[in-house]
């Protein structure tokens, strides 16, 4: 929960008061409804709207499919993220890509200075490109810009663009480079596969040969 950006006491509150046998999706979602207030009532409110993004992660995580509650939690974090990337201090916007009938969606990352190239990157099993930030930050630091990508089958792609992970959608991975030439001066790219993504990266590594670099932190070596 720290890895994606929740402060340590906020994450020890969620245990101990779900140990105790509070709701999970109704203490995750107080802790959002608690920062989003904060957020507007504040200057600069950019972490704030962050820190209720995080918490809705991990709200919809109660539920393995795609129930009502789900989307409307994820639809909520999607629109905290983009509070959060209005006011932050790398230049950040949300993408949408058209791709078999639906839509794919991204955060495209920039530093303020020029950047010198361009990594694209997925999430696990289910997504959450919204909870990869820190990624984000530090390639922004080397002069890196990124997109934080939900492919096929993740997060708000298969929730709200409705386009879901199988062996007709694997080149739906690649459409995030294909953006990234048309938005971009370079011709070669990164591309960067967490957990279950990193399977996902492989793949559109063996058959683009736009890539030049492949970063794969976990994932099994085949879909069984």
């Amino acid at each position: 929960m720290i890895d994606y950006g929740m402060d340590e006491a906020d994450a020890r509150h969620v245990h101990a008061a779900t140990a105790a046998g509070a709701d999970w999706v109704d203490v995750l979602t107080a802790l959002a409804d608690r920062d989003e207030e904060a957020a507007r009532n504040s200057v600069d409110g950019a972490d704030l709207w962050h820190r209720a993004a995080v918490s809705l992660i991990f709200a919809q995580l109660i539920d393995n499919f795609d129930v009502d509650r789900k989307v409307v939690l994820n639809r909520r974090m999607a629109a905290d993220f983009g509070m959060f990337a209005a006011g932050a201090s790398l230049l950040i916007r949300k993408i949408e890509i058209d791709f078999v009938g639906g839509s794919l969606f991204g955060w495209h990352v920039k530093p303020l200075e020029q950047s010198h190239g361009a990594v694209v990157v997925f999430g696990g099993l289910s997504g959450w490109a919204t909870a990869y930030r820190s990624i984000a930050e530090a390639l922004a630091r080397e002069g890196l810009e990124c997109i934080l990508a939900d492919g096929p089958g993740q997060g708000e792609t298969r929730m709200v663009g409705k386009i879901f992970a199988g062996k007709n959608t694997v080149p739906g991975f690649g459409r995030f480079l294909d953006y990234l030439a048309s938005e971009t001066e370079f011709e070669r790219f990164g591309i960067w596969g967490n957990s279950f993504g990193g399977l996902f990266a492989a793949l559109t590594a063996s058959t683009d040969q736009r890539i030049s670099a492949c970063c794969i932190n976990g994932a099994p070596a085949r879909v069984e």
